[in-house]
């Protein structure tokens, strides 16, 4: 029996950002490195960049929730001294 790699196991490709060419992932993209202050597109993201629809969807909602909005008080010390989770 073998083991899967990664890469033959995903079943969503992973869009890197040095491949992007959809003007909506790349604007993402952009405000994901930014924002998020590790200046890295994580996976999962990465996962939905092939539908930029759905991307900037769940973008938003995750900005609007997590790094705009109220957290509960269990989450306040993972946050960081830029606002960003760790």
């Amino acid at each position: 029996m073998s083991i899967a790699s990664p890469s033959s196991a995903c079943r969503f490709p992973l869009i890197a950002p040095t491949s992007v060419t959809h003007p909506v992932v790349r604007e993402v993209y952009t405000e994901i490195e930014r924002e998020l202050g590790f200046g890295i597109v994580p996976n999962l993201f990465q996962a939905m960049a092939y539908d930029p629809a759905i991307l900037r969807a769940t973008w938003d909602l995750f900005r609007s929730t997590v790094l705009q909005g109220t957290l509960p008080q269990f989450f306040v010390p993972m946050k960081g001294h830029n606002g960003t989770l760790h």
